[in-house]
């Protein structure tokens, strides 16, 4: 496992474990919808850190994300192409990436790194929860509240453990081959 990626993974349970604490002595809503979006930001984040890693790293790696749509097709005017790195070119396309938009994700996971993984209703109804609460202000389109409980927020940050311990697995058996 690199060390950017084990420090994502420390991070996140060292956040796990500091929401779990303060959620059992605070029970605020507000709070909770706070810890609820920026879980969902966590998992974001890991799983641009872990791609943009190894396309960095790793040749083949790049060579496949530039076959993908994304980029295959691109056209570069020529002083660009002569006065830029391809790589840095790409990791910057890929930073731009909508890293909650996880079947975008899974096929990039899938065509670069040869990691496949699952998205599950509760991981797909958290990001859109996620939605309302950060662009919508905490409403939904009928202009409800989002409620989040405590129990919401210590569900989904199991289930992002779960989602995340299962990728890096299957990451660091595809590494080691």
């Amino acid at each position: 496992m690199s060390d950017s990626r084990r420090e994502v993974s420390r991070h996140f349970e060292d956040f796990v474990s500091q929401a779990s604490a303060v959620l059992a002595r605070v029970r605020d809503p507000f709070i909770n919808r706070l810890y609820f979006a920026h879980a969902v930001t966590l998992m974001e984040k890991y799983l641009s850190d872990v791609l943009l890693s190894e396309i960095r790293a790793n040749p083949a790696a790049l060579k496949r994300l530039a076959n993908m749509p994304k980029f295959r097709d691109q056209c570069l005017p020529i002083p660009q192409a002569l006065n830029t790195s391809i790589t840095d070119y790409i990791v910057r396309g890929m930073q731009n990436e909508v890293w909650h938009r996880l079947n975008d994700v899974q096929a990039t996971y899938s065509a670069t790194l040869g990691v496949d993984f699952q998205i599950s209703k509760l991981l797909r109804d958290a990001v859109n929860k996620r939605h309302h609460i950060t662009h919508r202000n905490g409403t939904d389109l009928q202009g409800d509240a989002v409620e989040v409980t405590d129990d919401e927020v210590l569900g989904l940050y199991s289930e992002l453990t779960r989602f995340l311990k299962d990728i890096d697995s299957k990451y660091v058996r595809v590494r080691g081959k």
